[in-house]
């Protein structure tokens, strides 16, 4: 996983327009109860993301960096032996890179891909997948 770059290392929520603990109308919410991560395991907030939001984190990211979300109602294990990347793919998180979302599961749970969620299209790849991402 060492090709993936950070998607907000040492930028906060705000540079990508987000506010810790914010909360989206059901009508434009694409991810309720988040925790959003740079591919180095760093926080970079947590809370509600609209349509609007995604679109907004698309723009702001810079071409190979990939910005991860995370249900905040998942558990978090951290091996010694594991790297926060592979941490993050455990939890079965939403990617969003600069020109694509994708939803991290292993392919014998027979998602078809693209599926739609609050009318964006989100590609299905397998966690062995995620290291072809990057640049």
């Amino acid at each position: 996983m060492s090709t993936l770059t950070a998607a907000a290392t040492g930028r906060s929520a705000a540079d990508f327009g987000l506010k810790p603990g914010q909360r989206c109308r059901a009508a434009n919410c694409f991810y309720t109860r988040t925790r959003w991560y740079d591919a180095t395991g760093s926080v970079i907030g947590w809370g509600d993301l609209s349509v609007d939001d995604i679109g907004r984190i698309q723009k702001r990211l810079r071409s190979g960096e990939i910005f991860f979300v995370v249900d905040s109602m998942t558990n978090w294990l951290e091996p010694s032996t594991v790297t926060p990347t592979s941490q993050l793919l455990k939890q079965g998180p939403i990617l969003i890179t600069d020109r694509e979302i994708y939803l991290v599961a292993d392919s014998t749970r027979g998602y078809a891909s693209p599926i739609f969620r609050s009318g964006l299209a989100v590609k299905v790849i397998d966690p062995a997948g995620v290291a072809n991402l990057a640049g």
